[in-house]
């Protein structure tokens, strides 16, 4: 589960609200000393705000990577990564963060940010629409609607050869059929002669 779903589904904080509120069943799970549940809920409400700067500085990261890259473009080729080298960034990491928010400004769905490099790979690779993107990171099966995606870009890609290939015989058949026209014509000069 991604730091968006959790912070979704289990956080009862705001920034303007003084105190913080857990919604966890302390009492289903045998948890009555108020002390404990005090130090817990205080512990549950670090750990939230701590996922939700981070998934903050996150997306900050990954989108000066990509505006950094797009001014660097410009300029001599080698001078991003050198420029990220530089200040001691990896070249995987950086693609990753750049991967990801390229896939967000199709989508603008910041769960992007949560999903895994082999997710944003196949993302990238089946070259899916915008919509289709969020509808499929909304969704909580990633995975499995991923692979159905492949699985009909596939035949898709396997029908659209075959309509090539019948356009390619449509074409022989037209340059024979002018190959003969040319060699009667051809024929008759000779005859001609």
């Amino acid at each position: 589960m991604g730091i968006e779903n959790i912070l979704d589904k289990r956080v009862d904080y705001s920034e303007d609200l003084d105190e913080y509120n857990s919604k966890f069943e302390f009492e289903k799970f045998d948890i009555v000393d108020i002390e404990e549940k005090r130090d817990l809920n205080n512990k549950e409400e670090k750990i939230l705000k701590t996922m939700n700067t981070i998934k903050k500085n996150t997306f900050e990261f990954s989108k000066n990577l990509y505006e950094a890259q797009k001014i660097l473009s410009n300029h001599k080729n080698g001078a991003f990564v050198a420029w990220f080298e530089n200040i001691g960034l990896k070249k995987d990491t950086v693609y990753r963060a750049i991967d990801k928010y390229e896939i967000y400004l199709n989508c603008n769905n910041q769960k992007v940010l949560d999903l895994p490099r082999s997710i944003v790979n196949t993302i990238k690779k089946v070259n899916l629409p915008s919509n289709e993107i969020s509808e499929i990171i909304n969704s909580g099966n990633i995975e499995e609607i991923l692979k159905e995606k492949i699985k009909n870009k596939e035949c898709n890609i396997e029908i659209d050869i075959e309509k090539e290939i019948s356009k390619i015989d449509k074409q022989i058949k037209k340059h024979y059929e002018k190959i003969s026209e040319l060699e009667n014509k051809k024929e008759e000069l000779i005859q001609n002669q």
